[in-house]
């Protein structure tokens, strides 16, 4: 074939040590030409004459092209086979003399094979150890007894037999039946049983064509493979040609070696597989043709080669029992993560087959989708109550809902049912350097740059690199104490829990794996604060631990579904300038390791954040705020987990060998912001404007750039 099978992408299949050139495939028929190069140095020494002591070297062609199509060389000349690795026996069984009788105006005539020799050809392929046998002959009459008991023995052995349905399909001449296979071909299926498969033709397109006899009763084992135009004849050693134009072939007699030729390189790639297997292997990967099913017409469909070598059935990694779906993602990445690949990541599958594959996983952990904050920054009817002392602050969110379970104590049953609560915080006085506040549905975070006199600056789609958690998160319940220290000098402490997803993940895949609970995190830390002047700094450092995903990815079962642990390091400064003019920059470092569970073997990640800002007060009219920031929001900047992957397996022993393999978490997009913001106030409340512009937004380079503009009104009661 010019074109056959295609074994490049992210499955292949394994090749596990040699490359199975001792396959051999016999052929009966009458000879080759022994002298084309398409064979040279795979004809077994085993080939022979059958029916007299000509030698293997045919007078007629039928022969060659039909070995070409099943093996024929991939040697840069003309056309290659199937198995173009695959031995040959040749088994000549054409009666001396017969092929010189061939009349072109009568298809009776021509080359015939005595039964004898047919039988002989079997008998001697089961001792040469061949796992396939292609007879492209055919006939009316059934086999005799000496052919069929040959069968019964060939088949018995293990070797698979190919035979052509025939070339009747179009006439019912001397009581034939275009609806079924000739009845040599159904002689030799009912001795044969399973390991004999009746080959039909199709055209290009697939349909069967108009010379072919049908699957009818024998649908069962009956498979079509393309058996019209098939390129290209040989004659004397070279393509034949007449003008520009190449012969091409049509009959079953084409499409026989085809079938012969895959289950020959399924042999070669698969040494683990029966016969049986393989047969059922070809029926199973066959492109369904005709009615649903098996059919009458089709039988069990058209053969297609680059199907069978793709994994079917159930599949799990190579020696052990963990399930791998191919087909879905195995997790979702954390948006820290963006497009990140992690490819050249490999490992082996077996397939329902028990065959191993080479498999990329590398994107097998689908995207995340990027976190278009606007919608939410903006929408909905939400209020906000405060109140405040010089001992006692108190914040409380609200939002139209149905209270239940996040209404929190201090409502009234009656508003507890009108109002949903989405956040709340109070910060009191313990004695008179130490302050402690609690939080619920907010973070920490806000607490402590309220302490510390901080402004978000309204910004909408920005966040400063040391807000929030840096992936998608909603805070539970968080604790702070603050100390003074000594003059414009403190300490604090946070501990801080939540989820680590949210309505974000309602299209997770793993939802199935998660009990029907979102992924828990737990954060402690402590940070220093002190103004200098008009310089304020603050450092900080704490410990996150997520129990099931990390950097809010989460890895399905196949990964080991397993948590992680980080240090966080923060560090700011604010910088007060004349005329009301104020710079601020934030950095945010990240040393994240996931847990050792499953096939998690290690692994680090190193990841950052910053943002860059300048605000003035009374810029256009007294009262007035105007902003400015330049953000990357956290990125993973290297690294990725270590899996322990099957990466070898043998087939003999069975025993399967593990490596380690790197998958990187690192993407190659970068998502930058810049943000203005401007506030003033206005009949009361307060007008502000935001515009932006977002480049890679997730931190994924597909994506397009997101800008825009924003246009509020506040007002409180």
């Amino acid at each position: 074939m010019s074109d056959g099978v295609n074994f490049h992408g992210a499955i292949t299949a394994y090749q596990a040590g040699a490359t199975g050139q001792n396959i051999l495939a016999g052929v009966i028929d009458d000879g080759i030409d022994q002298d084309s190069p398409e064979f040279a140095g795979r004809i077994s020494s085993q080939s022979i004459d059958l029916a007299g002591s000509r030698g293997i070297n045919g007078e007629g062609t039928h022969g060659t092209n039909v070995a070409q199509l099943l093996l024929g060389g991939k040697n840069d000349a003309g056309t290659f086979g199937i198995a173009f690795n695959a031995n040959l026996l040749v088994l000549r069984a054409d009666r001396p003399g017969s092929c010189a009788t061939e009349d072109p105006a009568n298809d009776e005539s021509g080359c015939r094979f005595p039964e004898t020799a047919i039988a002989a050809g079997l008998d001697r392929a089961v001792g040469a150890g061949a796992r396939v046998v292609n007879i492209s002959l055919g006939g009316e009459d059934p086999p005799g007894a000496t052919l069929r008991a040959a069968v019964s023995r060939a088949t018995a052995a293990g070797i698979i037999v190919i035979v052509s349905a025939g070339n009747e399909g179009d006439t019912t001449a001397n009581g034939n039946d275009p609806n079924n296979p000739e009845r040599f071909a159904q002689g030799l299926r009912d001795a044969g049983g399973g390991l004999v498969i009746i080959a039909g033709s199709v055209n290009e397109n697939g349909a069967i064509s108009g010379f072919s006899n049908r699957a009818g009763g024998y649908a069962g084992s009956y498979l079509s493979a393309l058996g019209e135009g098939v390129c290209c004849a040989y004659e004397n050693g070279a393509l034949k040609t007449e003008g520009n134009f190449v012969f091409v072939l049509n009959g079953t007699s084409f499409a026989a070696p085809q079938v012969a030729g895959a289950v020959a390189l399924i042999a070669q790639a698969f040494p683990n597989l029966s016969s049986q297997q393989i047969v059922q292997l070809l029926y199973q990967s066959a492109r369904d043709a005709g009615a649903t099913g098996d059919d009458a017409v089709y039988g069990q469909g058209v053969l297609d080669i680059a199907r069978a070598f793709q994994p079917m059935g159930a599949t799990s990694l190579a020696g052990t029992s963990t399930a791998v779906a191919l087909g879905a993602p195995l997790g979702v990445l954390g948006g820290p993560m963006g497009d990140a690949g992690g490819a050249g990541t490999t490992g082996l599958v077996t397939d329902g087959f028990g065959r191993a594959f080479n498999v990329d996983f590398g994107g097998s952990l689908g995207q995340r989708r990027p976190d278009f904050k606007l919608s939410g920054a903006i929408g909905g009817l939400v209020r906000q109550q405060s109140a405040a002392s010089q001992s006692l602050a108190l914040s409380l969110v609200t939002a139209p809902g149905t209270g239940g379970t996040d209404a929190l104590a201090g409502l009234s049953f009656h508003d507890a049912q009108r109002a949903r609560t989405l956040a709340a915080s109070v910060m009191t006085r313990l004695d008179a350097r130490t302050r402690i506040g609690f939080a619920a549905g907010r973070g920490t975070g806000g607490l402590l740059a309220g302490e510390r006199g901080e402004s978000s600056h309204a910004m909408l789609i920005g966040d400063a690199a040391h807000e929030g958690l840096g992936f998608a998160a909603s805070s539970g319940i968080g604790t702070i104490i603050r100390h003074n220290i000594m003059s414009n000098q403190y300490v604090s402490i946070i501990l801080e829990n939540g989820r680590v997803s949210g309505s974000r993940w309602q299209d997770d895949p793993l939802l199935r794996y998660r009990s029907g609970h979102d992924g828990r995190y737990q954060r402690i830390g402590a940070a220093w604060d002190s103004r200098f002047g008009s310089v304020r700094t603050a450092l900080g450092a704490s410990w996150l631990r997520e129990s099931d995903s990390l950097l809010g990815a989460r890895l399905g079962p196949m990964f080991g579904a397993g948590g992680a642990t980080s240090l966080v390091g923060d560090a700011s400064f604010i910088l007060d300038m004349r005329d009301d003019w104020k710079v601020a920059a934030a950095w945010r470092q990240m040393w994240t390791r996931p847990d050792q569970h499953g096939l998690i073997a290690g692994g680090a990640l190193w990841s950052t954040a910053f943002s860059f800002d300048v605000a003035k007060v009374n810029l256009v009219q007294p009262g007035d705020r105007a902003a400015l920031r330049f953000a990357q929001p956290l990125r993973v900047a290297r690294g990725g987990i270590d899996l322990m992957l099957p990466v070898a397996h043998d087939y003999t022993t069975g025993r399967t060998d593990f490596g380690r393999r790197t998958y990187n978490l690192a993407p190659t997009g970068r998502e930058l912001v810049v943000e203005a913001s401007y506030a003033l106030s206005l009949f009361g409340g307060e007008l502000i404007a935001n515009s932006w512009w977002r480049q890679d937004p997730g931190h994924i380079a597909a994506m397009r750039n997101d800008q825009g503009a924003a246009l509020r009104f506040t007002m409180g009661f």
